[in-house]
C-alpha cells in the first residue's frame, strides 16, 4: 500500500521533489534492511550462542529458550517495523507538503509562462503598431522601454528555461537512478519479508514442537504416576509373594511331615499286609479244617440221629417193659415167673445200660471237644 502511495505522489510531484522523495525512501529502506540484516544476524548468533553455550542443558530446555528469544525478536521487529512505518507516514505528509509547494511552483510558473506569452503578443502588437507610429515621439521612448523590458523579461525567460531544463535533466538521471534503488529497495523488502515469512514459520514449528514437548512432559509425568502406581502394586505383589513363600515353606514342612507319617503308615501297611497275610493263610487253614469239620459234625450228626433212634426204639422198649413189670406185680405170679421175669428185666435193663453207657461217654464228649474246638 505504501509503495502504491510513493509511486502515487512521485507521479504526481516535479523532478525535484521526486529526487527528494525516492532519496528520503532509499536511506529509508537501507535503514531498515541495515537493522534487519543486523538484527537477524545478532538473533542468529546469539540464537548459536544460546545452543552452544549450554551443552549440558537438555533439548527440550533449548528449545523453550529459542522459542522465547525468537518471539521476543519477533515483537522487537515488530515494533522496528512499525516504528519505520511511522516515519514512512512522516516523509508522505513531508512529500504531501512539497506536492502542493510545487503545484504552487508550478502554478506561479505557469502564470510566468502565460505572462510572457502576453507580453510576446503585446510585442507582436507593437511591433505591428511601431510602423504606423514611426513618427510620433512620445511613442518611441516608450516602445525602447517596452523593447528593454521585452529583452529582459526574454533573457530571464531563457534562463529561466535553462535552469528548469538542467534541472529537469539531473531530475530525471536521478529519478532513472532513484527507481533503480526503488527495485533494489523492493526486491530487498520483499527478501526481508521472505525471511520474516521463514522466521514466522520456524517460530510456528518451535511452537507446535513446544505444544508436542509439554504433550510428551504431561505424558511423562502420567506414566511416572502410572509407574509409582505399579511400583506400589508390585510392592504388594512382592509382600503377597513372600506371604506365599512363608505359607509354601510351612506346606513343605507339612508336606515333610505327612511324608514322613506316610512312610511310618506305609510301613505300618506293610507290617498289617503281612500280618494280614498270615491272617488269611491261617484263615485259609481254620476255613478247611472247619470243612472238614463240618464234615465230621455232620457224619456224627448222622451217627448221633442213629443213635436217638436206637435209643428211642429202646426207651420204648423199657416202658413196655415196665408196663409189664407193673402189670406183672399187679398180678399174683409163681415165683419161677416172677424170677424169670425179673430175669428177663434184669437182662432187658442191662442191654439199656450198656447202651446207655457205650452211648454216653464216647459220643458225648467228642461232641462237647469238638464244638469247643469249633468256638
Amino acid at each position: 500500500m505504501w509503495k502504491d502511495m510513493v509511486r502515487h505522489a512521485l507521479a504526481a510531484t516535479s523532478y525535484e521533489l521526486k529526487f527528494f522523495m525516492l532519496i528520503s525512501g532509499y536511506v529509508m529502506l537501507r535503514w531498515c534492511k541495515e537493522t534487519k540484516e543486523v538484527s537477524v544476524v545478532s538473533n542468529d548468533n546469539q540464537v548459536q550462542e544460546l545452543t552452544l553455550s549450554s551443552p549440558n542443558v537438555r533439548p527440550a530446555d533449548t528449545r523453550d529458550e529459542v522459542v522465547l528469544y525468537l518471539q521476543q525478536d519477533n515483537i522487537r521487529l515488530e515494533q522496528e517495523l512499525r516504528h519505520a512505518h511511522d516515519r514512512l507516514e512522516y516523509y508522505l505528509k513531508e512529500l504531501n507538503s512539497k506536492t502542493k509547494l510545487n503545484h504552487i511552483l508550478e502554478d506561479k510558473l505557469n502564470s510566468a509562462t502565460e505572462q510572457n506569452n502576453n507580453l510576446l503578443t503585446e510585442l507582436g502588437r507593437y511591433e505591428a503598431t511601431r510602423a504606423l507610429a514611426e513618427n510620433q515621439t512620445s511613442d518611441a521612448r516608450r516602445v525602447i522601454a517596452l523593447q528593454e523590458r521585452l529583452a529582459e523579461l526574454e533573457q530571464d525567460n531563457r534562463e529561466m528555461r535553462e535552469q528548469l531544463f538542467e534541472e529537469l535533466r539531473i531530475s530525471e538521471s536521478k529519478l532513472s537512478m532513484a527507481e533503480e534503488t526503488i527495485n533494489q529497495s523492493e526486491e530487498r523488502i520483499l527478501h526481508l519479508e521472505r525471511t520474516t515469512d521463514d522466521w514466522r514459520k520456524k517460530c510456528e514449528e518451535l511452537s507446535q514442537e513446544n505444544e508436542a514437548l509439554s504433550r510428551a512432559n504431561e505424558e511423562v509425568k502420567n506414566l511416572e504416576i502410572a509407574i509409582g502406581e505399579v511400583k506400589d502394586e508390585k510392592q504388594m505383589l512382592y509382600q503377597k509373594l513372600n506371604d506365599l513363600m512363608e505359607e509354601k515353606r510351612q506346606l513343605i514342612a507339612a508336606r515333610d511331615h505327612l511324608s514322613s507319617y506316610v512312610s511310618n503308615t506305609e510301613s505300618q501297611n506293610t507290617k498289617l499286609q503281612a500280618k494280614i497275610r498270615q491272617m488269611n493263610e491261617s484263615f485259609n487253614e481254620n476255613v478247611t479244617r472247619l470243612v472238614d469239620k463240618e464234615n465230621y459234625i455232620k457224619n456224627l450228626s448222622a451217627r448221633i440221629d442213629k443213635l436217638s433212634e436206637e435209643v428211642e426204639a429202646e426207651r420204648l422198649v423199657r416202658t413196655q417193659l415196665e408196663e409189664q413189670n407193673k402189670y406183672l406185680k399187679n398180678q399174683t405170679v409163681s415165683p419161677f415167673m416172677v424170677v424169670t421175669s425179673n430175669t428177663a428185666n434184669n437182662e432187658a435193663e442191662g442191654k439199656s445200660a450198656s447202651a446207655n453207657a457205650t452211648i454216653n461217654p464216647n459220643t458225648l464228649t467228642a461232641v462237647g471237644v469238638m464244638l469247643n474246638n469249633l468256638l
